[in-house]
C-alpha cells in the first residue's frame, strides 16, 4: 500500500495510486546471427511510463483558498520540468522515478474547492521507465589487491550505474596506478596468474623484498616463451598486464602472441600493459586446452616478472595511470559514470574507460604504489548505487 508521494520537495495529498503499468518488454530481431539467422533480443518499450496519482483537493470554509491556489501552481510548476517522484509504501520501501516535463498542466484548477467542497484529481505523471530504490553501498575495507569486491548482493532487477571510490588502505602510502574491471562471474579468480605458474618460464628465483619466488629472464639467455591456460576464462576482450622490473641499465621486451612488443626499463615493480586480446582464443571440445603464449627477452641486464593480470573489458572498465611519470601518486579515485575524479579533479589525460554499470558479479581491483616494492597493496573500496527495479520489491 502506497502511503506517501513526494514530487520534488512537495508532499502530495494522496488519495490512492492506481495500477502502475509495468515495464514493457518486447522481442526484437537484429541482424548478425549465425547463418544469417537474426538474433532475438529484448528491449524496453516504450521509454516512458505514466503513473496515475489520485490526489485530494479540499478547503474548509475558514481556509484561505489562496493557499490552495499556490499549492496547485507549485505542483504544476514541479511537473513542468524534469523532477523526481518518490513513492513510499507501508513497509518503508521507497521508489524514485525521474519525471518528464508535462504538457498540458496535469492539475487543472477546479472551482469546487473554492466553495468548501472536496474533489479528487487524477494526475498523469510521465516518468522514465525505471524505479530507483534508496542508495545502497557495498564496502570493502583494506582490500588486498589484486583482489575483487563481491557485488552478488546487489539489489534490484536491472543493471545500475555504479559510483566507485578507491583510497589507500593499511600501509599503502600512495596509489600510482589503479585498474577497475567488472566481471559477470563473481566466482572467477583467474584474473591473476603468478609468473611461476606460466608453463615454460622455468628460471624461478627468490625475491627477498617481496618474500616470494618469481621468474627471472637472464640477459644471456634467448627469449623465453611461456603459455597460460585460458580455457576457463569468461568470453571477453581482456587487457593483459605484467608486473615486472628490470635491473638498472637493462631493458625487457615482453609481449603476448597477438600483441606488439613492449619495452620496459623501470628498476622497480610496476604493472605494464601488454595490450588487448580476446579470450579464450578458441573453444575446444573434450580434454583439450586453450592457451595464450607470452614472450619475454631481457637485454644487457636481468629482468623479473612477478605476476600477470587479465582484466575483462566486456562488462565495464576504468583505469588511472600516469604513463609519463614513474613516481606520480594520488590519494583518491572516484568514478561517477563518465566522470573520473583524481583527487577531486577530472583528469582527462591519464584516465581510460568509465561508465561502470552492473547487477551482481564482481569488481576486480588492481593498484600499485609508486615505489613498487610491496608484494600486495591494500585499498579501501566503496561501491554505491541506486537499485533499478520495475517497482517496489
Amino acid at each position: 500500500m502506497i502511503l506517501t508521494a513526494t514530487l520534488g520537495s512537495i508532499e502530495l495529498p494522496l488519495a490512492s495510486v492506481q495500477n502502475i503499468p509495468p515495464l514493457v518488454w518486447q522481442t526484437t530481431f537484429v541482424p548478425g546471427g549465425r547463418g544469417d539467422v537474426p538474433r532475438a533480443g529484448r528491449i524496453i518499450a516504450p521509454d516512458v511510463r505514466t503513473i496515475p496519482l489520485d490526489i485530494i483537493v479540499e478547503a474548509e470554509s475558514d481556509e484561505d483558498t489562496g493557499d490552495l491556489d499556490a499549492f496547485i501552481s507549485a505542483v504544476n510548476l514541479a511537473l513542468s520540468t524534469q523532477n523526481t517522484l518518490v513513492l513510499e509504501n507501508d513497509e518503508g520501501e521507497t521508489a524514485a522515478f525521474y519525471t518528464y516535463p508535462s504538457d498540458p498542466l496535469p492539475v487543472p484548477v477546479n472551482d469546487l474547492y473554492r466553495h468548501g467542497l472536496t474533489y479528487r484529481e487524477t494526475m498523469q505523471v510521465r516518468v522514465q521507465p525505471y524505479a530507483y530504490g534508496a542508495l545502497d553501498t557495498i564496502s570493502e575495507a583494506d582490500l588486498e589487491t589484486p583482489g575483487s569486491v563481491d557485488l552478488s548482493g546487489m539489489t534490484g532487477e536491472y543493471p545500475a550505474a555504479l559510483t566507485v571510490e578507491v583510497g589507500p588502505g593499511t600501509a599503502m602510502a600512495d596509489m600510482h596506478s589503479i585498474w577497475l574491471a567488472l566481471c559477470a562471474d563473481e566466482s572467477w579468480a583467474g584474473y591473476v596468474v603468478e609468473a611461476t605458474a606460466v608453463t615454460g618460464w622455468d628460471d624461478e628465483v627468490a625475491d627477498a623484498g617481496l618474500g616470494v619466488n618469481l621468474v627471472r629472464f637472464a640477459a644471456a639467455d634467448p627469449a623465453d616463451t611461456g603459455t597460460v591456460d585460458v580455457s576457463d576464462f569468461p568470453g571477453s576482450s581482456y587487457l593483459v598486464l605484467a608486473r615486472v622490473k628490470v635491473t638498472a641499465g637493462g631493458s625487457l621486451v615482453i609481449s603476448h602472441e597477438y600483441g606488439n612488443d613492449v619495452t620496459e626499463t623501470l628498476d622497480h615493480y610496476q604493472w605494464v600493459s601488454l595490450g588487448e586480446v580476446v579470450l579464450p582464443t578458441r573453444k575446444v571440445r573434450g580434454a583439450g586446452t586453450t592457451t595464450l603464449s607470452l614472450t619475454a627477452d631481457a637485454t644487457t641486464q636481468a629482468a623479473y616478472c612477478h605476476r600477470l593480470a587479465f582484466l575483462p573489458l566486456r562488462w565495464g572498465f576504468c583505469r588511472y595511470h600516469d604513463e609519463d611519470s614513474s613516481s606520480a601518486d594520488i590519494s583518491a579515485l572516484r568514478v561517477e559514470w563518465e566522470d573520473i575524479y583524481v583527487d577531486d579533479v577530472v583528469d582527462y589525460e591519464n584516465i581510460l574507460g568509465g561508465g561502470l554499470k552492473c547487477l551482481g558479479g564482481q569488481l576486480i581491483v588492481l593498484t600499485e604504489e609508486a615505489a613498487g616494492t610491496a608484494l600486495h597493496q591494500h585499498a579501501d573500496v566503496d561501491v554505491t548505487y541506486n537499485p533499478r527495479r520495475n517497482w517496489l520489491g
